[in-house]
């Protein structure tokens, strides 16, 4: 009888990717080993490689969570972009920094067309005075 595969291999706060090609935060993207196979790797830098049974890992570690993080930190960006462009509308000196003509004004509105699926020129004449 074969053993099966349900042990990952985890190294810091890394999984093994399957085939030991690369790493993952995430288990459902990390390889599946024989318990042999995982403890057999894990033993070459035991004080930070260990093998552990898929069940000890807990769910947690799923992509919703990272990407819900990740989504949080653009729809903040996002909303300091479109401030700065608002504000400059309104505060001359703020223009004069960051209004058309400048590289400011070609990287926020590239980066708000970015984030909205706007097109960059419908932007830049907006903001443009």
């Amino acid at each position: 009888m074969t053993e099966a595969p349900d042990h990952l291999i985890k190294k810091g706060s890394y999984f093994y990717r399957p085939n030991k090609q690369g790493y993952t935060s995430f288990k459902f993207d990390a390889g599946r080993y024989t318990k042999a196979d995982a403890e057999a790797e894990a033993s070459v830098e035991p004080w930070h490689m260990k093998a552990i049974h898929q069940d000890d890992v807990p769910e947690d570690t799923s992509p919703d969570r990272h990407f819900a993080g990740l989504q949080a930190k653009i729809d903040k960006a996002g909303r300091a972009i479109k401030y700065l462009l608002d504000r400059s509308q309104r505060d001359d000196k703020l223009y004069y920094h960051v209004g058309f003509g400048t590289e400011s004004f070609r990287l926020l509105t590239d980066a708000h067309a970015a984030l909205t699926g706007e097109d960059v020129k419908t932007i830049e004449a907006r903001y443009s005075r």
